[in-house]
């Protein structure tokens, strides 16, 4: 059965919240009981994250593909599908690093991308115009709402299992099919031949070029005309804007795959390191609550420049966070952070860039930041086993996080080069 868009919303919400905030900060809760039991490094739990972070990123242009050719449905309930699987994997027959890097890296990364976000966002660009930032914010909230819950979830259910980790990721698989039911019960693709239907109703007829120019100087830049992959990759303001997501996921992927073990080294007890990974997507309602406010009537990229800025600051923070107010103040700013910083991405790409493309403009630019959080990951382990702290993995961070949250207000609208696209 098919849903009205706002109640599909809804829907793509609790889907992501699984796929997404279950597998992303609950495996980061499971690994770090995993890597204790397996007696692994740091090294290999930076390898860990940043192998599932790798294929998450790898598969995106594929998803891309799914979306174009077989719909959002079907990706939906195939990603799910591939979650669980391993999901069941880590929880059944994992015992060493390779097998970790099996089910946990490849099966459950490339599951995440297939039933996450890039499809649901693309259903959401089709169906919203006039309030495209606030619908893509109350998707993504789902991701805060799955990572909130995830972390004392699993946490509870492996301590209810005497410290057994394994626990944790059976459970993950359970929720993983429960996300595949409701992508097939209530995820339907909008017809072949129906064109965008912005906010639920009929599409406007397209403006003339001074409503247009007038338009923008009341308002937001949206753009008219939707371009051609091949011209928007040529166009330096997509690069510029990649370069900010790159960033962005980097920094967040550090903190995820590594923060609640450096806590932990702080002096924190392993109960208020895990609160860590809740808190951030519990503050990231903060952000975006701010974005669902103004995206629609302040330039995304404003608000983007801002939250980078808060990023630097909770990654600077979090370096010597010894105490509880310290710890809790570098989740809130990241949290923050993170939260308004992807869905102005997600906002500024339709709106710069059209609709017609975004499946596939998207997955190059998330393929290029997962690629960027696997690296950083990965390095953030290798920083720690040579010097014994994160401080020169998270203090360059930081300064790259405000280099591009000063960047970033100056990316303005691209205009067309090819005279096909100018209306």
């Amino acid at each position: 059965m098919g849903l009205s868009p706002w109640p599909l919303v809804a829907t793509l919400c609790l889907i992501t919240a699984i796929n997404t905030g279950f597998t992303y900060f609950g495996g980061s809760i499971m690994n770090s009981h995993m890597a204790a039991a397996l007696d692994l490094d740091r090294k290999s739990l930076g390898l860990a994250f940043g192998a599932y972070g790798l294929s998450l990123g790898l598969a995106l242009p594929l998803v891309g593909l799914s979306v174009t050719r077989w719909g959002v449905r079907r990706s939906l309930l195939a990603g799910s599908l591939l979650a669980a699987c391993g999901a069941l994997g880590m929880g059944l027959w994992v015992k060493d690093m390779i097998g970790v890097l099996i089910a946990y890296g490849l099966v459950l990364g490339v599951g995440a991308a297939l039933g996450g976000l890039l499809p649901a966002e693309t259903l959401v660009a089709h169906w919203f115009r006039r309030r495209l930032a606030l619908a893509i914010t109350v998707m993504l909230s789902g991701t805060a709402l799955g990572g909130f819950i995830a972390a004392p979830l699993f946490e509870a259910v492996i301590g209810a299992f005497g410290g057994n980790w394994r626990a944790g990721w059976l459970a993950l698989a359970v929720a993983c099919l429960l996300a595949a039911a409701l992508a097939a019960l209530f995820v339907t693709d909008p017809p072949a031949d129906s064109s965008p239907a912005p906010d639920g109703a009929p599409e406007a007829p397209p403006a003339s070029q001074p409503q247009r120019e007038a338009g923008e100087r009341q308002g937001i830049y949206r753009t008219t005309v939707d371009w051609p992959v091949r011209e928007a990759l040529g166009h330096p303001c997509w690069w510029l804007v990649a370069l900010a997501t790159v960033w962005a996921l980097a920094t967040f992927g550090m903190m995820a795959g590594h923060g609640v073990v450096h806590f932990r080294d702080l002096g924190h007890d392993p109960g208020r390191a895990a609160l860590f990974l809740a808190f951030l997507p519990l503050a990231g309602f903060a952000g975006k609550l701010v974005v669902g406010t103004l995206g629609d009537r302040v330039e995304p990229r404003f608000i983007w420049g801002g939250a980078m800025g808060l990023m630097a600051a909770g990654m600077a923070l979090a370096v010597t966070a010894t105490s509880a107010p310290a710890l809790y103040g570098a989740a809130f700013l990241l949290g923050v952070g993170d939260s308004a910083a992807y869905p102005c991405m997600v906002t500024l790409l339709v709106n710069y860039f059209g609709r017609a493309a975004y499946a596939s403009l998207m997955g190059i630019m998330l393929l290029l930041g997962t690629l960027a959080a696997a690296i950083g990951s990965l390095l953030a382990g290798v920083v720690f086993d040579h010097f014994g702290s994160y401080a020169w993995a998270f203090y360059p961070t930081a300064a790259l996080c405000l280099l591009a949250g000063l960047m970033l207000p100056w990316v303005g609208p691209p205009r067309p080069r090819s005279t096909d696209l100018r209306v």
